[in-house]
């Protein structure tokens, strides 16, 4: 029977099709990125891979996700608040990204007790109880739990504030010393901090007022600001090893509040210091 030649075509066509199909490499193998699309995937040196460029893993997985041999990896970019710090005070160290803490039109970021103010969590203010909300208490100047006994008990005994600690000191936290017209922490201070920090995490509820403080030589705005530097330090080592900035506040005292009035060197020596209030 004699095939029209219109027909011949089409089944020469049809032929065509079917042998270029077969032709197609197998998954995951390709030839290009048609070859990978339904895995929603890229050909890379003629394999179906996850990535080809960066910009397609910060697309398909969010921010700090680079592409490396073809798989998109997580590469973190701070191990704790103080690599974030460096570039801005308001970020914080979460799950490997610097991010804000907290949003002032989204208050439930922060815990009870405390708001959001330039995107970090502090402690809510307050001049008596009225000010709070219903079971919370005025204390030192911030809304605290009143069902938690500001007292020592509980606290291991290695942790509990003895000696010269003012009344409201619930663990062990020692001043910590500086040299003159210095913010530098000494390895001593150093260790000291290490402990109150390791008592710290023991008793997560309990928060601190860094308060920096000078001898009277220099200025009272020089020694406010020294005043400053020295609590953001201990506050920046003490976030260091792991106690949680929204319980940490600072402030300075520069050389208003003295411990000793002599006049000479030890006194001096004295004078330059950083104390903890704390509260529960």
């Amino acid at each position: 029977m004699k095939i029209n030649g219109k027909y011949s075509l089409v089944f020469f066509l049809v032929a065509l099709g079917l042998n270029l199909s077969s032709c197609r490499p197998s998954y995951p193998k390709c030839d290009n990125d048609e070859h990978c699309a339904e895995q929603g995937e890229y050909c890379l040196n003629g394999q179906c891979q996850e990535c080809r460029e960066d910009a397609q893993c910060e697309l398909k997985s969010g921010r700090q996700h680079f592409c490396q041999d073809g798989r998109c990896e997580f590469v973190a970019e701070c191990q704790n608040d103080m690599d974030c710090a460096d570039r801005d005070t308001a970020l914080i160290c979460k799950q490997g990204l610097c991010e804000t803490e907290c949003t002032e039109d989204n208050m439930e970021m922060c815990e009870a007790g405390f708001v959001c103010e330039r995107n970090r969590c502090v402690a809510m203010r307050c001049e008596g109880d009225d000010d709070c909300n219903s079971g919370w208490g005025c204390v030192l100047g911030t809304c605290q739990n009143r069902e938690i006994a500001a007292s020592s008990a509980g606290v291991p005994i290695e942790c509990q504030a003895e000696g010269e600690a003012p009344s409201e000191a619930i663990i062990k936290m020692d001043k910590v010393q500086f040299d003159f017209d210095s913010f530098d922490l000494t390895t001593f201070a150093m260790n000291e901090l290490q402990s109150a920090a390791g008592c710290l995490k023991r008793l997560p509820r309990v928060t601190i007022v860094i308060e920096g403080h000078c001898d009277e030589r220099g200025t009272q705005e020089y020694n406010l600001a020294l005043g400053e530097k020295r609590a953001t330090v201990v506050k920046k080592y003490l976030r260091n090893l792991g106690v949680e900035v929204s319980r940490m506040e600072t402030r300075s005292m520069g050389e208003n509040q003295p411990i000793c009035y002599d006049g000479n060197d030890d006194c001096f020596a004295r004078n330059r210091r950083v104390v903890f209030l704390q509260y529960q």
